[in-house]
């Protein structure tokens, strides 16, 4: 139980998977780095030879694993060199960090820092990394967004899809048989029209941000999945999360603080004024003459106004209209903002299973329970964000949310507005070991 961390070399390979033969990766060499129980040590060597090791996850962003290598270490009988110390290769070499025997992060070496001394600071980048090794040339036209995938179809149907968000990740010679795509749920069947936008050039990984997560938002996640010695990272693009956890996180139980607060949201307004003009004519044939006016049209959320007081956005509308369409163009932009508070919740707490209880982890992209009969919080928030101290976990840090109401907005209605601020509603969760 508890965290193993190994490098080494991968080649890729071919397992059969439940849906038939994928092309993946094997390791061909690897060395332990880290093992908090000591398992995977041999000799008299220590079950740690790197010092601070510390994954973070961050929804939608590359995670990342860092630790020390110190020049030296120390065993029952001498002070040694380490026998990792020239290990890992820059680029060459992948780290794997394992949580209770499963992977949960597959990433490779991008920054080795020698220290005075003589120390090397390691960091290794997610696997999603390689989609910044190579640029796209995106020509102006219309493109499918998603498709969904069943869990029967055939790799290829998918991958070779006709998708904007397939395509992306056809990466060539960067890949090495190291991602494919799992589950979509996001904009499925949607199309996005880019012939006003030229040609763009740039990385995979840019324009996935760019025409995907910081439009769409959504969950982009890495699962990583083994058939023998064969493994595969699948990347799914979620509009929620589906997976809860066992544990909760209760009041008067492993609740040890929080803090719950509201707040108005950037994007927030109870009231849209439109302002238009329409032109009206007079008389009949040669006497006929034309009159230019200027109208008015206003959308307001009542109850929000009761609640917080009037807040206005104005809009114009340029050329000749009605009242009626006037009308309906300010309700529909009132409907792009926000009319209610936005809560945030701060939380301080311990996982029973350090603890040696039989139930899960709180982990990353995972919803948890969390009651608070006193503050009036009882919900299921995910985990957004994760900083795990595989060697002090007093220290783990862990972040929760709810789903991004822009996410559940777009897919309803199937619009977007790049100018909408992503919802923040986000506590943290210090994983405590006592």
């Amino acid at each position: 139980m508890g965290y193993r961390v190994y490098a080494g070399r991968i080649e890729r390979a071919e397992g059969a998977f439940r849906e038939g033969s994928w092309v993946g990766f094997r390791w061909v060499d690897r060395v332990t780095l880290y093992d908090a129980a000591g398992d995977h040590i041999e000799g008299d060597v220590p079950g740690q030879v790197v010092l601070d090791p510390v994954l973070t996850q961050e929804k939608n962003q590359l995670n990342s694993f860092e630790c020390s290598i110190p020049y030296e270490i120390e065993t029952p009988f001498a002070t040694i060199r380490n026998p990792v110390y020239d290990a890992l290769k820059l680029r060459k070499s992948w780290v794997c960090v394992e949580e209770d025997d499963k992977p949960i992060f597959v990433g490779r070496v991008t920054e080795l820092e020698k220290q005075f001394d003589r120390s090397w600071r390691v960091y290794a980048e997610g696997a999603l990394g390689v989609m910044q090794d190579e640029s796209w040339k995106l020509d102006p036209a219309t493109y499918t967004l998603t498709k969904a995938r069943n869990e029967t179809s055939k790799w290829f149907d998918t991958y070779y899809a006709d998708t904007l968000f397939n395509q992306l990740f056809a990466l060539g010679r960067a890949d090495c048989g190291l991602i494919c795509i799992g589950k979509v749920t996001v904009q499925n069947g949607k199309t996005i029209d880019t012939t006003d936008k030229g040609t763009q050039i740039d990385t995979h990984w840019n324009l996935l941000n760019t025409l995907f997560l910081d439009e769409y938002d959504g969950y982009l996640r890495t699962r990583i999945e083994t058939s023998g010695d064969v493994w595969r990272i699948c990347v799914d693009y979620l509009l929620d999360i589906e997976e809860t956890t066992r544990q909760a996180i209760y009041y008067g139980s492993n609740l040890l603080d929080l803090t719950y607060t509201e707040k108005i949201p950037n994007d927030f307004a109870t009231r849209i004024t439109a302002y238009g003009s329409k032109t009206e004519s007079h008389g009949w044939w040669i006497w006929k003459k034309y009159s230019t006016s200027a109208i008015v049209a206003v959308a307001k959320n009542e109850e929000a106004e009761s609640k917080y007081g009037v807040v206005e956005k104005i809009v114009t509308v340029d050329g000749d209209t009605t009242e009626a369409s006037l009308q309906e163009t300010a309700d529909k932009q009132l409907k792009e903002y926000k009319q209610d508070v936005e809560p945030s919740l701060m939380i301080e707490a311990f996982d029973y299973k350090d603890t040696g209880r039989d139930l899960d982890r709180l982990q990353f992209l995972k919803k948890t329970h969390v009651v608070s009969e006193p503050h009036g919080i009882d919900g299921w928030y995910v985990c957004t964000k994760t900083a795990l101290t595989l060697d002090a976990p007093d220290n783990k840090r862990y972040e929760y949310g709810l789903p991004p109401r822009k996410l559940t907005d777009q897919q309803n209605a199937n619009t977007t507005n790049q100018k909408t601020i992503k919802n923040q509603l986000r506590g943290v969760l210090s994983w405590l070991n006592k």
